[in-house]
């Protein structure tokens, strides 16, 4: 089964990403989901945009990436939101990686990745225009990357944490069982030498 760095969102480590690293457990996957604010949950949620502005890009990108190094090289990352730009980030450094899986965010356009991509956003996050999809998505096939786009008829950003508002039963399910198939072809692959 797969070595898989799970990131949270920057409302922190919130209980969905402890059930969602459960629940991939439970399939016999390897998972590791560090805190990356060193606080535990967050309450309320949106003070995480403050506790994320407070530590930086940089030093979350070095949090991340110290985790990153206790782990195979042959690791998938999976990141929420902010942790979708960070596992981004760590992927394209790392030409082992396994498996790149990003829910409700993207990276930063650029960096050339050698493993498979899937990707989760919301309706409502394109019709906002809070993703840059349409620049980053061909980009990432004009790089030739296996790549797996999915587009789900939510208007919530974070439409997989059930104890948000925005949570939407339908689209995470949906979701899941996309990454579960994603990370059982990510575990049958050769890293790209």
């Amino acid at each position: 089964m797969a070595t898989v760095l799970m990131l949270h969102s920057a409302y922190g480590l919130r209980p969905s990403v402890h059930r969602a690293a459960s629940r991939l457990r439970e399939q016999g996957h390897r998972v590791e989901t560090p805190d990356l604010y060193g606080c535990g949950a967050i309450e309320p949620p949106r003070r995480g945009l403050d506790v994320r502005d407070s530590i930086g890009a940089e030093e979350l990108l070095r949090r991340a990436s110290a985790a990153a190094s206790r782990l195979p090289a042959e690791t998938v990352y999976l990141g929420f939101s902010l942790g979708a730009w960070l596992a981004q980030e760590l992927a394209a450094r790392n030409r082992l990686a396994r498996g790149l899986v990003l829910l409700q965010g993207l990276g930063i356009p650029g960096g050339q990745l050698s493993c498979p991509v899937q990707v989760h956003v919301s309706q409502g996050d394109l019709d906002r225009q809070e993703l840059p999809v349409n620049s980053w998505v061909p980009l990432m096939r004009a790089q030739g990357n296996d790549l797996q786009t999915f587009v789900y008829e939510t208007q919530g950003h974070l439409y997989m944490d059930e104890d948000l508002t925005e949570y939407d039963a339908t689209a995470c399910a949906l979701a899941w069982r996309r990454v579960d198939n994603f990370l059982l072809t990510c575990d049958s692959v050769e890293a790209s030498p």
